[in-house]
């Protein structure tokens, strides 16, 4: 039995844009910044406004 290699394996999927991804995981518009349509940079600040978001919900 042979394993499939790598490339193999990425040429075989079906590519999704980055912006249903972003949607999908709960990622605010305002924290991608698209390069093409397939990848993007998050900003960090996604983190520190997520723990602040955390610390409001406890109160």
């Amino acid at each position: 039995m042979s394993y499939k290699t790598d490339i193999e394996i990425a040429q075989e999927t079906i590519m999704k844009p980055i912006s249903e991804i972003a949607d999908f995981a709960g990622v605010d518009d305002k924290y991608v910044e698209p390069y093409g349509k397939y990848k993007a940079k998050i900003d960090l600040s996604l983190l520190s406004d997520s723990k602040e978001k955390k610390t409001e919900n406890l109160f």
